[in-house]
């Protein structure tokens, strides 16, 4: 399976969640509530990405953003430094 396949379940793409600190508010936990607050935050990025029209890699439909879809854009980036 590729990152790609299922990023939006941790515990089936445990390279991201590994990668992906939560932020600052939810005290670094890697647990239910931080990564409910990892993924809070990936919707309003998604958010901003469609209203923006800032083309999707993946080739969703319609130009959308899954949450997943900022989640491994984030990891690819931080993979990069």
């Amino acid at each position: 399976m590729t990152p790609w396949a299922d990023a939006s379940q941790p515990g089936r793409c445990p390279q991201c969640g590994a990668a992906l600190a939560p932020g600052e508010t939810c005290a670094d936990r890697f647990d239910a509530h931080g990564y409910l607050c990892l993924a809070r935050d990936c919707a309003v990025v998604a958010s901003l990405l469609e209203r923006s029209r800032v083309p999707n890699p993946r080739l969703r439909d319609g130009g959308r953003w899954y949450v997943a879809d900022v989640e491994m854009a984030v990891f690819a980036c931080l993979m990069k430094m």
